[in-house]
């Protein structure tokens, strides 16, 4: 006998539909509280009945897989005994082939505890199995059975309850991965709040430092939590994902009830500290994250819209930095800023559909690109770089500029640097290397590292 969810799959069916369902049917959310209201048991069936489960790409508990595995082998008949609706659970027969029957919840039955007892004990003539599972709602069961394994990776306190010979069955599940779940690499974006006071050279000013190095932390709080929103919705796509597959979420590692709750604490932590620098920056927080669900629920599945909208997310960081330090943003700082960023989108997009072409596949899941728009999006691409410097050089020929820098002319080692990091960028994603996340490449990449070190040399060498 074994379990279904967080047993023999690292996550629970039930979770997975409603979050299919929240994002799928949010104008039917209502319906959720009268659901419940009749019954878990009918709650359950109703939200399964709305929603169709990708059961092949549901991450599943190695060590369980191979127990049952090994049993199949001896020929003893393995028996899947869950809460989910049989009508779900029936359909991982199709996936697991040693599975000889399945045992499972009905609108009138809710299949736990003695009940799940109840219904082995009519199967099993003899009255002897064995149970793999991980709640101690399954206590009763344990107690009936011959041997038991329960799938975690430290003995719980509950198990002292169990009499039967009890062993313990390693599970990927854990929350010490959840770094990984809120992109902290990601956070160092958020220092585009500090380029306003940067161009205007306030930034010995420790009191608008201070504040910015607030919205800093606002935006990281925001923007994590944000990423959680979008790993949820795109949880059964990125499965299907070569590279994205391994994410947290995705891969069962963090549970969904898990990520919910810090995706809210990070909300929370991120809308108090913004309104208490400024009503104003707090508003621009909340607009922050009505585009991210814009984003994710719609607007990246199409073209070109996307990539505005991954430039406009970085935008958003330089007209918060401005108003929290008071200051004027700059336009010409605004247009370098905006046609670099729309590059790095595009070269965002390129490699992902890059990484479909070598895979032979044609349309990637949940974009609205196909592989022979690559030629199309590197001349974009590159277009955008090339438009970056191009403002950047007329901005450092004006007067204005040359008062403000004792050393000017060192900056046009800068335009230097970036169009030999931008050509070096696209050359290598040409060539295959994949830049689908561009902060974690640059972050990594030593080249890169070293020309943004001589960027800020030279603009210590002008002032």
């Amino acid at each position: 006998m074994v379990d279904l969810d967080h047993t023999l799959i690292r996550t629970d069916c039930l979770h997975e539909v409603l979050v299919l369902f929240v994002f799928r049917y949010p104008t039917e959310l209502w319906k959720l509280p009268l659901w419940i209201f009749k019954g878990r048991q009918v709650f359950k069936a109703r939200v399964f009945a709305r929603v169709t489960l990708d059961i092949w790409h549901i991450p599943v508990n190695d060590a369980v897989v191979r127990l049952c595995e090994a049993a199949y082998v001896q020929n003893r008949p393995i028996i899947l005994a869950t809460a989910t609706p049989h009508s779900v659970a029936e359909k991982f027969k199709q996936r697991f082939a040693w599975i000889s029957m399945v045992i499972g919840s009905t609108e009138a039955v809710n299949l736990t505890g003695p009940r799940k007892l109840s219904a082995i004990l009519e199967q099993v003539s003899s009255g002897e199995f064995d149970f793999i599972s991980d709640h101690p709602r399954d206590i009763p069961v344990w107690q009936a059975a011959r041997q038991g394994w329960i799938v975690a990776n430290r003995r719980p306190q509950w198990a002292s309850r169990i009499t039967c010979p009890i062993q313990l069955l390693p599970t990927q599940r854990g929350h010490r991965t959840w770094w990984s779940l809120i992109r902290s690499y990601q956070w160092v974006k958020n220092l585009l709040l500090f380029l306003p006071i940067i161009f205007e050279h306030r930034f010995t000013d420790w009191a608008i430092f201070g504040l910015v190095f607030g919205g800093v932390v606002a935006f990281s709080a925001i923007a994590s939590a944000m990423y959680v929103l979008n790993d949820l919705t795109d949880i059964h796509h990125d499965r299907q994902h070569l590279t994205k597959a391994a994410r947290a979420l995705a891969s069962g590692v963090i549970s969904i009830p898990f990520a919910v709750s810090v995706g809210i604490l990070l909300l929370g932590i991120g809308f108090f500290i913004g309104f208490v620098i400024s009503p104003v920056f707090g508003l621009i927080l909340g607009s922050y994250c009505v585009a991210n669900l814009l984003y994710s629920g719609w607007l990246k599945r199409v073209p070109i819209v996307d990539i505005f909208i991954l430039s406009g997310f970085y935008l958003i960081r330089l007209i918060s930095g401005t108003l929290i330090a008071n200051v004027v943003l700059s336009n010409w700082l605004f247009a370098v800023s905006f046609f670099l960023f729309l590059s790095l989108g595009t070269l965002k997009r390129y490699s992902e559909l890059y990484r479909l072409k070598a895979q032979s596949g044609t349309i990637p899941k949940g974009r609205g690109y196909h592989v022979d728009d690559l030629p199309v999006l590197m001349v974009f691409g590159m277009i955008f770089g090339v438009s970056a410097t191009l403002v950047l050089g007329i901005y450092l020929d004006q007067i204005k500029t040359q008062a403000l820098y004792a050393n000017s002319t060192a900056l046009w080692g800068v335009i230097v640097l970036v169009n030999f990091w931008l050509m070096r960028l696209w050359f290598n994603a040409h060539r295959g290397v994949s830049i689908e996340d561009p902060v974690k490449w640059i972050l990594k990449d030593r080249v890169t590292i070293l020309i943004m070190g001589l960027c800020v040399a030279l603009f210590w060498i002008a002032l």
